[in-house]
């Protein structure tokens, strides 16, 4: 078998971000990247302040959090909540519940396209 065949047959294509600003060509890469960085961030179970989340994976670190809730990216468990070393700030931080991940789950985080 020809080896562009073999790639064919091997490929898996990872989730596929939307909405209507969304331009594959422009914009797949870098949110599936920002996404497996904010996903790596959370693996260890701890909680992470979004201001965190940002640093590792830029300003729209939120939306990949609402983006691991949602099927298509895994429909990982991400809890929320006040920032507790600084309650008064309004700001919020986020845990991955690690405990009952699915291979399929972290399957689909890891194929996304870079």
């Amino acid at each position: 078998m020809h080896s562009a065949q073999l790639e064919l047959l091997n490929y898996r294509p990872g989730p596929t971000f939307d909405g209507w600003t969304f331009r594959r060509d422009y914009d797949q890469g870098r949110l599936a990247t920002s996404l497996q960085r904010v996903f790596f961030a959370l693996l260890d179970g701890h909680w992470h302040p979004l201001a965190e989340l940002r640093k590792v994976a830029g300003s729209a670190a939120d939306s990949r959090l609402r983006d691991l809730r949602k099927g298509k990216f895994g429909g990982f468990t991400i809890h929320a909540r006040r920032d507790l070393r600084n309650p008064k700030s309004g700001c919020w931080e986020y845990r991955l519940a690690t405990g009952l991940l699915r291979h399929e789950q972290i399957h689909t985080v890891l194929k996304g396209e870079k």
